[in-house]
């Protein structure tokens, strides 16, 4: 039996001036991680960030979270910050797979309410190298802490890893 290559990919949780980000190497393995802030002048700035991150790491595949039509404030900028990201892999050649969030929750649910907090809880023990950038569980009426972003970008990646297990376990053997 042949071992697969690991993989590096580049996990993403895009906000409009702002990104967390986490570098995998294979399902099991934690390159870098945090948060970059980025301006608003067009989208310069962002494939500065972003183009730091490819010479530094050379991922094979960039994940982001699909844009939800709920956030409808926040969309329009949303949406320069794919375009931006959507123009800078086209041009270093990297792949940008968008996942949705409802089977990135449905993947992570093993209760039928299961939150960020909660999510973030199950990466930190995966992970015990992000448990201590691990937020506090917060209250409705508190902003998500910034931090946060890490172990949304680390959800996709686990999420990613795993659907390739199952791609592989699933995928019958050819006899020529």
């Amino acid at each position: 039996m042949t071992k697969a290559p690991l993989r590096r990919v580049l996990t993403l949780d895009l906000h409009p001036s702002r990104f967390g980000y986490v570098v995998f190497e294979g399902p099991h393995a934690l390159l870098d991680w945090g948060t970059r802030t980025y301006g608003d002048e067009e989208r310069s700035s962002l494939d500065r960030r972003l183009k730091n991150l490819q010479s530094s790491f050379a991922p094979s595949v960039i994940l982001a979270r699909r844009i939800s039509t709920r956030h409808r404030l926040t969309e329009p900028m949303n949406r320069r910050a794919f375009n931006s990201l959507r123009s800078f892999a086209k041009r270093v050649l990297v792949t940008v797979l968008l996942i949705d969030e409802s089977s990135l929750r449905g993947f992570f649910s093993r209760e039928p309410k299961v939150n960020k907090h909660d999510i973030a809880l199950m990466i930190a023990d995966r992970f015990p190298e992000l448990s201590w950038r691990l937020p506090p569980k917060r209250k409705s009426w508190q902003s998500e802490p910034k931090r946060q972003s890490i172990f949304d970008a680390a959800s996709l990646g686990i999420f990613y890893f795993a659907q390739q297990a199952n791609e592989q376990q699933t995928a019958t053997p050819r006899l020529d």
